[in-house]
């Protein structure tokens, strides 16, 4: 696990993306079913790619697309900053240093 973690804390450093986290919490939401991929288009239509072990699911109907954009929303207000989540990856890591033998 530590090497996971000291991967996700080099993105930080080497690469431009972000990454975010969202704590866990007895609070429930829909991002806690799994991950996703939600594209959206130029022209307003979107999609959203839910990935399986050896398949996909690809979501086009408006409707469920909507659902997909709001639950993001939602996600960027539970997420931690991209500060603060590096500081509790640092955390994570210390500590996972800590307890493994």
């Amino acid at each position: 696990m530590a090497k996971q973690v000291e991967r996700l804390i080099d993105l930080f450093d080497h690469q431009p993306t972000s990454v975010r986290l969202v704590i866990e919490s007895p609070d429930w939401h829909d991002g806690q079913l799994g991950p996703f991929t939600l594209y959206d288009g130029e022209d307003g239509q979107g999609a959203v790619v839910i990935h399986h072990v050896g398949a996909v699911t690809l979501l086009t109907d408006h409707d469920l697309v909507e659902r997909y954009r709001q639950l993001r929303t939602e996600l960027e207000q539970l997420a931690l900053t991209p500060t603060n989540t590096r500081r509790h990856l640092e955390d994570v890591l210390q500590e996972v240093r800590n307890t493994s033998p």
